[in-house]
């Protein structure tokens, strides 16, 4: 009588074929999860720049519809504006006891920002606002528009650019 004995494991080609395929297996779900990772990043950078321009535009269209009022001195100008061809605008508003000017600082020329100046006590008020234009429309009217982009580049999506975002309404002014 012959007794055939079973053979217990793993052959040397067998482990390396399923060490072979587990590779390949993690590294397509690493590539997946990595490029997810980003696109989520790149997501919130975008709400975030879509976040501070918005901000940005209600609080100066808030300060722009408070122009003027109660204002005692009839020689302050409740809205005064500073452009100059070619460059972002700066905004003076005067009101009762307060002065507020909004203007860009590009003394970091790649992370511009916007500064909100409350009776000579500046603060940086929005990061990556690249542009502010206001221009007057008819007597009792300005256009506000500002720029936001966002803080880092998107190779996938703009091809290693950064995405802007414009926002531009019209104020009609109360208080003149």
């Amino acid at each position: 009588m012959i007794i055939i004995r079973k053979k217990h494991g793993f052959t040397i080609l067998e482990l390396l074929i399923a060490a072979i395929l587990t590779t390949i297996v993690a590294t397509a779900a690493l590539s997946f999860f990595l490029r997810a990772n980003q696109q989520c990043i790149a997501q919130d950078g975008i709400a975030e720049m879509q976040q501070n321009v918005r901000a940005s535009v209600q609080d100066i269209i808030r300060e722009l519809r408070m122009a003027g009022f109660n204002l005692t001195d009839t020689t302050i100008v409740p809205i005064a504006i500073d452009s100059l061809s070619g460059l972002t605008d700066t905004l003076c508003v005067n009101r009762d006891t307060f002065t507020v000017k909004y203007y860009i600082d590009h003394s970091d020329s790649l992370h511009p920002t916007l500064i909100k100046d409350v009776n000579g006590q500046a603060n940086i008020f929005a990061d990556e606002i690249s542009d502010f234009n206001i221009s007057y429309i008819g007597n009792n009217s300005v256009r506000v528009s500002l720029t936001a982009k966002s803080a880092r580049d998107d190779d996938d999506i703009m091809g290693g650019e950064c995405f802007e975002r414009t926002i531009s309404q019209v104020v009609n002014l109360r208080n003149l």
